[in-house]
């Protein structure tokens, strides 16, 4: 009777553990939030100059535009966005090394995309991944006789903000617009992994093929406003 009585107190503790340990694995993810009574609301971005930059022969090769747009919809109450179009436009263009510039056929449009609010390590900032909806090609930029496809995946953050010397707080704070910043450390991205619904997800990257290598990265901020102020909760 006493081996029964250990081992059913052996297996209550597993599964207090197992319950634990789910709860970790599925800690709430950040989350968009809306006053407004909307599932689904509106938003629309734009940045300054965006630079995808790789490497062709040894040499750096960029394709740099001097804005893009962007819009979408983010489901209210939850860390997902759907239906997401970007364009790059503005005189983009193409230079490897200390060649002659290439001109880049405009818009460069980039398939629809979906996004997931996440925690980035180790400071828990927020982060939006992005990926194409269907497949893992996000579009083929032409730029004179060259054709470059960029594909997989990329992450942005959403910083801490300093003006004036003070601290401006994205988080748990009504706002009517938010600053996401993709960062790169030469031709690979800064960031490469986020944490989705308490998964870690690793490895995030472009892909590229034709004038670039194999790996690129993108540089940019976005101002991103949704339709009406939210906030996003950590």
């Amino acid at each position: 009777m006493r081996s029964i009585k250990v081992v059913l107190l052996a297996l209550i503790a597993v599964v207090a553990l197992g319950a634990i340990v789910a709860a970790g694995a599925f800690a709430s993810p950040p989350e968009f939030k809306s006053p407004s009574s909307k599932s689904t609301l509106l938003f629309s971005g734009n940045s300054g100059l965006s630079t995808l930059r790789g490497k062709q022969a040894g040499q750096e090769a960029v394709i740099m535009c001097e804005k893009d747009e962007s819009h979408g919809e983010l489901t209210n109450n939850s860390p997902l966005a759907h239906n997401i179009s970007i364009q790059f436009s503005g005189d983009c263009l193409q230079k490897v090394g200390g060649g002659a510039n290439e001109i880049c056929k405009e818009p460069i449009i980039i398939k629809t995309t979906t996004g997931e609010l996440g925690f980035i390590e180790p400071n828990k900032l927020v982060g939006l991944y992005l990926a194409p909806t269907t497949g893992t090609e996000f579009t083929t930029v032409e730029c004179g006789s060259f054709k470059t496809v960029v594909s997989g995946s990329i992450v942005g953050e959403f910083p801490l903000l300093f003006k004036q010397n003070a601290r401006e707080d994205q988080y748990n704070t009504s706002r009517t617009s938010f600053e996401l910043k993709f960062n790169a450390a030469g031709t690979k991205q800064a960031i490469t992994a986020i944490e989705l619904l308490g998964v870690k997800m690793t490895g995030d990257h472009l892909e590229v093929t034709g004038l670039f290598g194999e790996e690129a990265s993108e540089e940019t901020t976005e101002t991103l406003t949704p339709d009406g102020s939210g906030e996003i909760t950590t």
